[in-house]
């Protein structure tokens, strides 16, 4: 600021900044130098700018961090802190990551009662060492921390805290096997990335009783079948009756090559079959082959009756069959309030044989959205999936069955079937 604050001015400010909830400051290149902030701060007496601010997202690339401290009233809730590199990331890291370490502290001191804390950028731990004076804290999102097993020890013994998400760093594998105290008593919502002994180990500290929603991202260095066994059964064991979102994805390293082997799904996740409260799961495997037949489908559909949403992709071999499309008849049997499912690569070669009535239906199933990957159909065969497919799912819209057939022409001849298409039937499953 090359100028005094004029009093009029002054005043036009105050009177909106009183009203203010949200702050979005994303610097780009240094544009506001800090001596503004430290000048309107000043003007102010030295309290916050923003006195009813309760949601602040902050980021910038300089090296300082205490900048945001001047808008921080007490009522603060939600605070999201990205510290970006600049000038390509020549600045030095540990200095910068110490700078902020000191403007956390400062947060926690002057707004105890926060209870959103997201941060990204901060490549060394001990400025996150702060954490443990948040006493109030419900969520907690890191990015990807070296040595992150020691900011988690704090974390472990937050009473509070309900949400974490963290990435562990791809070159520090089994970073935290053998390393827990056990904790998290308050933790309904997990989301993290790591080896399966790593994601074990995670599982195996947390000893809430209300864990809702598990989200992991496997990453593998070699494959491990049963480092994923073990994994599965920490969730099947500890939390059957708490669990009702899953997402799992298990990717492997980029330089590996995807062997020959096809292992069945069921033993894939045989473990997990005891969590039969799930509502939503979502199952990525793209490390290996994984093989389908129309009997998993049926143990999962039986084993997961609750089910509102269900996704499934997996790395098909051209070698094995893949399921038949009867395994949707034996979904929607199994799982009647599935709303959205999704589904990898199903045989349609026997369409031909399926005598299907148009009224009434087999079922009056309300799934909404559906999608096949893969799908190669000629126009006649495509016909017969329609009438397969509206004798099941009659609350399915022609866009959502346009989606699976994966097709942009000759869509009237093959769409004809479907006169009452998303009106439902008065059959029930």
């Amino acid at each position: 600021m090359f100028a005094p604050i004029q009093e009029d001015e002054w005043s036009r400010f105050q009177q909106y900044a009183g009203r203010v909830r949200e702050l979005h400051h994303h610097e780009v290149n240094d544009k506001i130098d800090r001596s503004a902030f430290d000048a309107l701060f000043l003007r102010n007496g030295g309290k916050p700018l923003l006195p009813a601010l309760e949601g602040l997202d902050w980021r910038q690339s300089s090296p300082h961090g205490a900048e945001m401290l001047s808008f921080m009233p007490e009522s603060l809730r939600r605070l999201r802190f990205f510290l970006t590199s600049r000038n390509g990331g020549s600045e030095i890291p540990r200095k910068r990551d110490y700078n902020f370490g000191t403007a956390l502290w400062l947060v926690a001191t002057r707004v105890p009662t926060l209870g959103v804390l997201e941060v990204r950028g901060v490549e060394h731990p001990c400025s996150l060492s702060s954490l443990a004076e948040f006493k109030h804290l419900c969520t907690l999102s890191l990015g990807t921390i070296p040595s992150i097993s020691v900011v988690l020890q704090s974390c472990a013994a937050m009473e509070h805290l309900q949400s974490l998400s963290f990435f562990l760093h791809p070159n520090r594998s089994n970073e935290l096997v053998g390393t827990f105290r056990t904790g998290f008593r308050a933790l309904r919502s997990l989301s993290m990335s790591g080896t399966s002994s790593d994601t074990t180990s995670m599982l195996a500290a947390i000893r809430s009783p209300h864990l809702y929603s598990v989200v992991m991202m496997i990453t593998l260095e070699v494959r491990d079948l049963e480092g994923w066994r073990r994994c599965y059964q920490t969730l099947g064991s500890r939390f059957a009756s708490s669990l009702r979102t899953l997402e799992i994805t298990c990717l492997p390293p980029v330089w590996q090559v995807i062997g020959d082997e096809i292992v069945p799904l069921q033993e894939n996740i045989e473990a997990l079959l005891t969590l039969h409260k799930l509502e939503k799961l979502y199952l990525a495997i793209d490390d290996i082959y994984v093989s389908l037949t129309d009997d998993d489908f049926l143990k999962i559909a039986t084993a997961w009756p609750e089910l509102s949403s269900l996704t499934i992709y997996v790395r098909q071999s051209d070698s094995v069959p893949p399921p038949s499309i009867h395994s949707l008849k034996i979904i929607a049997e199994h799982c009647p309030r599935l709303k959205t499912l999704t589904l990898p690569r199903l045989n349609v070669s026997d369409l031909s044989e399926l005598e299907i009535e148009a009224s009434p239906p087999m079922m009056s199933h309300k799934l909404q959205n559906l999608s096949i990957a893969d799908l190669e159909l000629t126009d006649r065969e495509g016909a017969r999936l329609v009438r397969f497919l509206d004798s099941i799912f009659p609350y399915l819209s022609k866009d959502a069955v346009v989606s699976v057939l994966q097709r942009r022409r000759g869509m009237e001849q093959v769409l004809s079937p479907l006169s009452h298409r998303g009106s439902g039937r008065d059959a029930s499953i």
